[in-house]
C-alpha cells in the first residue's frame, strides 16, 4: 500500500495524518512516524501496514484516556470557580438577564389567569418549602455551605415528607389540582441540576430550586384547569 501524503493534524497537537492510496486514513503520533520511518510515496507491505494500524490504535486509546483525565481536571477547576462565583456579591450581566426572564415568565403566568383557585395557589409554597427541607436534610452539603454543620436525617425528614405528601394529596383530592405536585417535581429537578453543577447543597441552591418550583407550580395551576 502506497502512502499518498502525510500531514500534521490541524486540530490535535502531536498527531499526524497518513493518507493511503486507497483513500483510507491513519491517525498516528510523531513517535510512530519516526519509528516506522514513514514518508510520502513509500510502499508499505501487508505486515508493516498491520503493525502500523495496531500501533495507531494503541496511540489513539492512550490519547483518548489522556483527554478524559484532562477534562476531569479542568472540570474540577471549573467547579472551584463556580463555587467561588456563588459567594461573589456582585451581580453579573447573565444574572440580570436571568432575573428579567424570571420576572417576565411570572408576569406572563399570572397575567393569563382570570381567577386562580386560592387554596392550591396557597399550597404551592408549602410544597416547595417541604421539598427544600427534605433536600437540605438529605442531600450532601457543599463544604463551604452553612448546612455542613447541620444534623441530618431523623424526625425532621419524616415530618417534611408527611407535609409534602399531605399537601399534594389534598390538592388533588379536594381541588383536582396538581399544582403543588408540579412544584415539588420542579424543585427536585432544579435542585438536582444545581447539586450536580456545584457538587453539593447550599442555601443558594435551595433558593434557586424554590424559585423554579413556584414558577412551575403556578404555570401548571394556570394551564391545567
Amino acid at each position: 500500500m502506497r502512502i499518498d501524503r502525510i500531514e500534521a493534524s490541524k486540530h490535535k497537537r502531536g498527531r499526524v495524518l497518513v493518507f493511503l492510496a486507497d483513500g483510507s486514513l491513519l491517525k498516528v503520533t510523531e513517535q510512530e512516524l519516526l519509528t516506522f520511518g514513514l514518508r510520502s510515496g513509500d510502499e508499505l507491505d501487508e505486515e508493516t501496514l498491520t503493525r502500523l494500524k495496531e500501533a495507531a490504535g494503541v496511540s489513539n486509546i492512550k490519547t483518548t484516556a489522556a483527554d478524559l483525565v484532562g477534562r476531569r481536571a479542568m472540570s474540577r477547576r471549573d467547579l472551584e470557580t463556580r463555587q467561588r462565583i456563588l459567594k461573589d456579591s456582585h451581580c453579573g450581566a447573565f444574572a440580570v438577564i436571568c432575573l428579567a426572564l424570571l420576572v417576565l415568565c411570572q408576569w406572563a403566568v399570572f397575567l393569563s389567569a382570570e381567577a386562580l383557585p386560592l387554596w392550591p395557589l396557597a399550597l404551592i409554597p408549602v410544597a416547595s418549602r417541604a421539598c427544600a427541607a427534605l433536600a437540605v436534610l438529605t442531600l450532601r452539603p457543599m463544604s463551604t455551605s452553612q448546612y455542613s454543620a447541620m444534623t441530618r436525617g431523623g424526625a425532621p425528614v419524616v415530618f417534611a415528607a408527611i407535609v409534602l405528601a399531605a399537601v399534594c394529596g389534598l390538592s388533588v383530592l379536594l381541588w383536582d389540582s396538581f399544582a403543588p405536585l408540579a412544584a415539588a417535581v420542579c424543585y427536585w429537578l432544579a435542585a438536582w441540576y444545581a447539586f450536580r453543577q456545584l457538587d453539593g447543597m447550599s442555601g443558594d441552591v435551595s433558593g434557586f430550586a424554590l424559585t423554579i418550583a413556584e414558577l412551575g407550580g403556578a404555570a401548571v395551576l394556570v394551564l391545567w384547569r
